[in-house]
């Protein structure tokens, strides 16, 4: 494999190793014009956007409420209506939110049990695992035909011997 010379340097010039000439100068971004000043990241449009506020009817009148409020309200009320993709919807939002505040109120003490269950668990299923595999292993059964492999035998040696 021929790889080229670079002429001032004197190095191999190849895969990871462009040309001295057309590498980023040291304190000079690779990025020069960046991000430009009058662009937005979407998570910060997507706040701004459910942050504004609507009048929404309400009894005998009308409600000024974020759209983020609207949203749930709306979510809520297609539920009630027995819409079952809104009501799994929502009861998916309503465990994780419980889930998610039950772990933040929790104390170090409670957090470090909820880890060390599912460690224990991992443990389990990875231990119930190796244990599928072995017997799913000791199910194949050598042809007839195939000689056994030297130094081995079919039976467990006793150790030492």
């Amino acid at each position: 494999m021929t790889q080229a010379r670079d002429d001032r340097g004197g190095y191999a010039v190849g895969y990871g190793k462009p040309p001295l000439h057309s590498r980023f100068r040291k304190g000079r971004s690779g990025n020069p014009r960046g991000r430009s000043r009058g662009s937005t990241p979407l998570a910060q449009l997507l706040q701004q956007a459910l942050d504004e506020t609507v009048l929404v009817p309400k009894g005998h009148g009308r409600r000024r409420i974020t759209k983020r409020e609207a949203i749930v309200a709306g979510l809520v009320d297609r539920a009630l209506q027995t819409d079952p993709r809104a009501t799994r919807l929502l009861l998916d939002m309503m465990l994780k939110t419980q889930r998610d505040e039950t772990f933040d109120h929790a104390t170090p003490d409670e957090r470090e049990d909820a880890r060390e269950h599912l460690i224990r668990e991992f443990d389990r299923i990875a231990a119930a695992q190796e244990r599928a595999h072995a017997t799913a292993l000791g199910r194949i059964k050598r042809p007839a035909n195939e000689a056994p492999v030297e130094g081995h035998s079919e039976e467990a040696s006793p150790a030492g011997a």
